[in-house]
């Protein structure tokens, strides 16, 4: 991730698939992250870290929230950012396509069926 940095021009937020704080006492991947570059981080997870700090945030029709937390980024802007992603859905289409190109799909939107 360190390495790839060095080939994005001026980035001033990094937004990660993971939490930026556990439970107050240990730190999560983007607390490690803002540390290493001194960027803010955002991170969406999926799911509630036990006894966690990140807030819900809904998205589109679903009831089951996106959680979210910070690391040298205001919460309340985060969260109000992560609600205006694009995308109708619970998961942002930008975090869905990147999602895919890091699993080696080529689309979230458009799955492609090897034989097997």
């Amino acid at each position: 991730m360190l390495t790839l940095l060095n080939y994005v021009p001026a980035v001033s937020t990094i937004i990660i698939d993971g939490h930026a704080q556990l439970d107050g006492v240990h730190k999560g991947l983007g607390q490690h992250l803002h540390e290493c570059t001194g960027l803010p981080v955002i991170g969406v997870a999926k799911n509630q870290f036990k006894n966690g700090v990140a807030k819900p945030v809904l998205r589109g029709s679903s009831k089951t929230p996106l959680w979210v937390s910070t690391a040298g980024y205001d919460e309340a802007e985060a969260i109000i950012r992560i609600q205006n992603m694009a995308g109708p859905y619970r998961i942002p289409q930008h975090l869905k396509h990147v999602d895919a190109l890091s699993r080696g799909r080529q689309s979230a939107t458009k799955r492609v069926w090897r034989n097997r």
